[in-house]
């Protein structure tokens, strides 16, 4: 692999949940390899996983949020970024809310997104509540800065996600789902579309302008993940 590149992780699966049979079973695990110019090291990734654990135990808990001290935090968790903020229930998304432009420390993002993704508007009649706390798994997807897709041909599905823009319609879809749903490219634009609550050939019109992104994912350890509409 060559320097610099980094395992972004868009498959996990047994062949116990494949197959209903547990004994010997085996994990598989599917990773695109990319770059991006400001992987985070471990103790970065690990001070924002437990941030955000802290911030949505405090949400739905209703406990006062705890004062951040930026001293306190990895120099790389205080860089300016962008993420979203994954909440799943064994493999069932739950809510997943964040940011495509850095307005600030990555930290903040974080923090700020998890809160919102309790809050998760498709959830509403259904939020999260402190009683799956312990069933929680939080990813965060530390996204590259936005690039305009000047062809299609320039977006490669599981490495790149999708924002789709016209007028005041935008949708998002992160780089794990295309992959995960094993979607062609066209059928990633489609959905990504229809996310935006646009017909799904809006990404052919010349109103519409289509960005790409890579993401660096990273999560709790669970061993339940599903397919997310991230």
């Amino acid at each position: 692999m060559q320097g610099g590149a980094k395992g972004i992780r868009v498959k996990y699966d047994t062949s116990g949940e494949l197959t209903n049979k547990w004994t010997n079973s085996v994990t598989y695990q599917s990773f695109v390899f990319t770059r991006h110019p400001g992987t985070l090291g471990r103790d970065a990734q690990d001070t924002l996983l437990k941030l955000a654990r802290k911030t949505v135990t405090g949400q739905v808990t209703g406990k006062p949020r705890e004062e951040v001290d930026p001293e306190s935090l990895p120099e790389q968790a205080r860089q300016d970024g962008a993420c979203f903020v994954t909440l799943e229930n064994h493999g069932e998304l739950r809510g997943c809310i964040g940011n495509m432009v850095a307005t600030g420390p990555l930290y903040d993002a974080v923090t700020r997104n998890g809160v919102s993704a309790c809050q998760d508007g498709r959830f509403r009649h259904n939020p999260v509540t402190a009683r799956e706390l312990d069933d929680l798994n939080i990813e965060i997807s530390y996204l590259t800065p936005m690039q305009r897709v000047k062809d299609i041909s320039e977006i490669v599905v599981g490495r790149h996600g999708i924002q789709m823009v016209q007028g005041d319609r935008r949708g998002v879809l992160l780089p794990q789902v295309a992959y995960e749903r094993g979607w062609t490219r066209e059928e990633f634009l489609e959905q990504t579309c229809k996310k935006a609550g646009l017909p799904t050939d809006a990404w052919k019109q010349p109103d519409t302008e289509i960005y790409s992104f890579e993401a660096e994912v990273f999560s709790e350890p669970e061993p339940n993940r599903g397919q997310r509409d991230r």
